[in-house]
């Protein structure tokens, strides 16, 4: 009986791994490695850089368009998969980023207004014991 079990696990274990798909994700860095790509020089090298990524690594790069119309937080972009019509982005890193730069905006002009008092009040102090003989 322990026998039967133990060849059960073993026969389950092996049809489990014959299963699993490889993992694409080695060969692509492997690739890339073997052929790095050529350093295009000129107007369109971010472009060109761009479009070898994307044919390395075999993932869409979502870059939103210049001057792309919006419909209230989202984006427009253009699509990037077969059967898409719209896409809309909604730039949580922008909005995110202007929310970090406003607080902290916000933080430099509050110490900035303390440090004034500080000194306007040492001012005054410094004026009194001056002024008193």
């Amino acid at each position: 009986m322990r026998r039967l079990t133990i060849a059960i696990l073993v026969v389950s274990a092996s049809s489990r791994l014959a299963a699993q798909a490889p993992d694409r994700t080695l060969e692509r860095i492997s690739l890339a490695l073997e052929r790095p790509p050529s350093v295009v020089r000129g107007a369109d090298s971010g472009e060109a850089l761009r479009i070898m990524e994307r044919q390395i690594l075999g993932v869409p790069i979502f870059e939103p368009l210049a001057g792309t119309p919006k419909l209230g937080p989202f984006e427009f972009v253009a699509p990037q998969f077969r059967g898409e019509f719209i896409r809309l982005a909604l730039p949580v890193g922008g909005y995110l980023s202007h929310g970090l730069r406003t607080l902290a905006a916000a933080n430099r002009h509050r110490q900035e207004r303390a440090a004034r008092r500080h000194v306007e009040a040492d001012l005054k102090a410094w004026i009194e014991r001056a002024s008193k003989p």
